[in-house]
């Protein structure tokens, strides 16, 4: 007991001598100084409901023909073409009437797969899937879902969307790790 008590001692004077020597002041002799801010929330407006007669004319539900279960769905983008989404670490297509156009489940190590789809784009004739864990994107054609090609990276990608049908923009998750 005798022996914990200036254990305890030592490491509360370390810690209070850490935080004197850690606090400095600026010019001012200010050691930190925080606007305040006020912000107005009118909960009234917070729970107005929203129905969908007010957003949109009319719901379409299309039930999905495919072969295979899908989960959760992390992305979904939608074009003239069709419905493309994301789950589980898997891509579908379908056309509007709900028929599976083609499905890509490629996930391993070889220059045509990927290891996480991290997100995708569409545009006119491609689409594009951002590998985060293999630094690099994959082209497919959108049409029939046919690999092109694999774009390695320096660094890891995370979301990307097309500009036009030949420019890209990605967001960096960094060099080290998103």
């Amino acid at each position: 007991m005798h022996m914990s008590n200036h254990v305890i001692k030592l490491i509360l004077g370390l810690n209070l001598l850490l935080l004197i020597t850690s606090c400095k002041r600026n010019n001012d002799g200010v050691i930190m100084q925080i606007p305040l801010r006020t912000v107005d929330c009118n909960i009234n407006e917070a729970k107005k409901l929203t129905y969908f007669s007010e957003v949109c004319d009319s719901i379409i539900v299309i039930p999905l023909k495919d072969s295979n279960l899908i989960g959760f769905v992390d992305i979904i983008h939608l074009d003239d073409s069709g419905i493309y989404l994301t789950s589980n670490n898997i891509m579908y297509a379908f056309n509007w009437a709900g028929d599976e156009l083609y499905c890509l489940d490629r996930k391993g190590r070889a220059s045509f797969d990927y290891l996480e789809i991290g997100d995708f784009a569409i545009s006119n004739d491609y689409l594009v899937i951002s590998d985060p864990e293999g630094k690099k994107i994959l082209l497919f054609d959108k049409n029939n879902g046919s690999f092109l090609k694999s774009i390695y990276l320096d660094f890891y990608p995370e979301r990307i969307a097309f500009l036009n049908e030949k420019e890209l923009v990605i967001s960096c998750g960094g060099v080290e790790g998103p």
